[in-house]
């Protein structure tokens, strides 16, 4: 049998979504570990840990995980302005719960790791770089946000 080989990093990558926007939605939300505590980024700012369920133009799903903190306010921002929990971004309390269940719409983006993981291997996942509003299926990347247009 004649085949192509692939390298390890080749074969996680063609698992992946394309760059592009996709359909979403927060199906699970996490901000205290199980002991109740609040969960921490590396460091020590409060984070919001979601799982995504992100669907393609056929409704084949891929799981993409996202961290809201306030390290990365242009991605925490664009996430309450879109799922309608600008009330809760204004207060300046945002809970996991409050994640759960919305849907939108948001761009999906590779990123290669550049570390060696315990095994020697590369790595490479979907992340998510920007929340848009549902019907916005036609976003440019170029095109700056609310927040990006300077006054």
């Amino acid at each position: 049998m004649k085949f192509t080989p692939m390298t390890d990093k080749d074969i996680a990558s063609s698992l992946l979504f394309p760059e592009g926007v996709y359909e979403a939605e927060v199906f699970e939300a996490f901000d205290n570990d199980a002991n109740g505590k609040p969960l921490l980024t590396k460091n020590g700012n409060e984070k919001i840990d979601l799982q995504c369920k992100v669907y393609d133009a056929n409704q084949k799903s891929r799981i993409v995980k996202c961290v809201l903190t306030t390290a990365f306010m242009k991605l925490f921002k664009h996430f309450c302005d879109v799922t309608n929990l600008q009330d809760k971004y204004n207060s300046g309390n945002l809970t996991a719960k409050d994640c759960l269940s919305v849907k939108t719409n948001f761009l999906v983006e590779i990123k290669i790791k550049e570390y060696v993981g315990n095994d020697g291997k590369d790595y490479c996942m979907n992340v998510i770089s920007d929340f848009l509003p549902l019907n916005n299926k036609s976003y440019n990347k170029d095109t700056p946000f609310i927040d990006d247009i300077a006054f």
